[in-house]
């Protein structure tokens, strides 16, 4: 299982704007999907900033890391924020306007946290390294990817998180393997 096919996802698919007053009434407030109660200790909304997208992980504190966007003279200034105060640095945070699907995708897998390039795989090869690697099964839905925005993103995320896992216990059983036999692949 790997990435969805690009012809199935609209990675050209762009808002029109993210400050639709009839959309952003039903938009969940600093994370707030329904199911996570995470994103309490996130920074306060800088005036006229959404949440574009939000990572809500099942971790024991619900933890939330927010994408956030607020209109700026040149454009649309976007930033990443968690509940820690991570630095979590966009490359180029000012753009024309609204992303489409396949830019947010980029922005998103740009990102280096904890020490790994993209906002996913450093979340989870955190999380797989804090478990040592005992609950596989937990890690396809430890991430929860919400967007009132980007109605594929959810869906894009969540299989990228299974072909993680995927990937990672190929190598484990690749890694046991060569250490039983003696023999590298």
């Amino acid at each position: 299982m790997g990435m969805p096919n690009p012809r199935e996802v609209p990675l050209d698919m762009r808002p029109t704007s993210y400050w639709d007053p009839v959309r952003v009434k039903d938009i969940p407030v600093r994370g707030q999907a329904p199911g996570f109660g995470g994103g309490t200790y996130l920074p306060a909304l800088l005036k006229g900033e959404v949440e574009v997208a939000a990572f809500c992980l099942d971790s024991t504190t619900g933890d939330v890391i927010s994408i956030r966007a607020r209109p700026v003279s040149s454009g649309v200034r976007y930033r990443v924020v968690d509940e820690y105060g991570t630095r979590i640095r966009i490359h180029d945070p000012v753009r024309s306007g609204s992303l489409s699907l396949g830019e947010l995708v980029a922005l998103i897998d740009s990102q280096r946290y904890q020490g790994h390039v993209g906002l996913l795989e450093g979340i989870l090869a955190t999380e797989w390294e804090a478990s040592e690697g005992k609950r596989p099964s937990h890690m396809r839905r430890f991430v929860t990817v919400v967007s009132a925005y980007y109605r594929d993103l959810p869906r894009l995320y969540r299989e990228r998180a299974h072909a993680w896992v995927q990937r990672v216990l190929v190598d484990r059983d690749h890694q046991r393997w060569a250490e039983w036999t003696g023999v590298r692949r």
